[in-house]
């Protein structure tokens, strides 16, 4: 298929996302919304102050079912410092390159549109710090805290997806390739598993995780096309 083409179709099926998930978080503002005391976890009674959470039959049926678990809590804790490593790593591959070649222009593309996906990430995830859809389901050391959208989902899911994709510039080697799909998958997996199966996000919040990560994805997919040097587009 033409490079242009997919270009194209890469950018589309990023703002028809974009807008999906714009949707879906003003919808868990406003759908079947009702009022809820998150459970303390150091004493499991209920907080004394009642949070709003919408999407409510679907999220209350959820954290019913699961409840809350310390142990992948703190595992999916542990995990998501471990998702910032490619992020450091490609981080010294871009300065290296930038000290030795002494330009920004001539640090390659992709280390390039890495590094403004990964600073729009950041941008996203510190923003839902202060932009407030809803609090978690469980009061952790007496405080609330913003729970949408999962940011260990979206960074486990933008990291390990774009260490995919990177790793197929930095070598051929098929087995090197399988090996980094497998682990990176796993990783996600394990990251995903324990943040759900602690109890400490409602499913919207997992759910807002992925439509935020796959959107950032597609900009990050469509970007390397994009700004691919011609001398190498044959």
């Amino acid at each position: 298929m033409n490079q242009k083409i997919i270009q194209k179709r890469l950018l589309i099926s990023a703002l028809i996302l974009l807008v999906a998930t714009i949707l879906f978080t003003i919808l868990v503002k406003c759908i079947d919304v009702v009022n809820y005391h998150p459970i303390v976890v150091e004493t499991l009674e209920p907080y004394k102050d009642s949070i709003q959470v919408g999407f409510s039959q679907l999220n209350l049926f959820v954290n019913g079912k699961i409840g809350y678990h310390s142990l992948p809590y703190k595992l999916s804790t542990v995990l998501g410092y471990v998702a910032f490593a490619p992020v450091a790593v490609f981080g010294l591959i871009g300065l290296i390159q930038l000290i030795k070649r002494k330009s920004l222009k001539k640090v390659d593309h992709h280390i390039l549109v890495l590094g403004v996906f990964y600073i729009v990430v950041l941008i996203v995830y510190f923003a839902f710090k202060f932009i407030h859809i809803n609090y978690r389901p469980i009061i952790k050391d007496g405080k609330l805290e913003e729970g949408f959208p999962s940011s260990h989902t979206m960074l486990a899911v933008c990291t390990m997806t774009s260490l995919i994709v990177e790793i197929r510039f930095f070598t051929k080697n098929m087995k090197i390739k399988i090996a980094t799909d497998v682990v990176s998958i796993l990783f996600m997996l394990g990251i995903l598993g324990c943040r759900f199966a602690a109890g400490v996000h409602w499913a919207s919040d997992i759910i807002g995780g992925l439509l935020f990560s796959v959107t950032l994805l597609l900009f990050y997919l469509w970007g390397l096309l994009k700004f691919k040097p011609i001398e190498t587009e044959k």
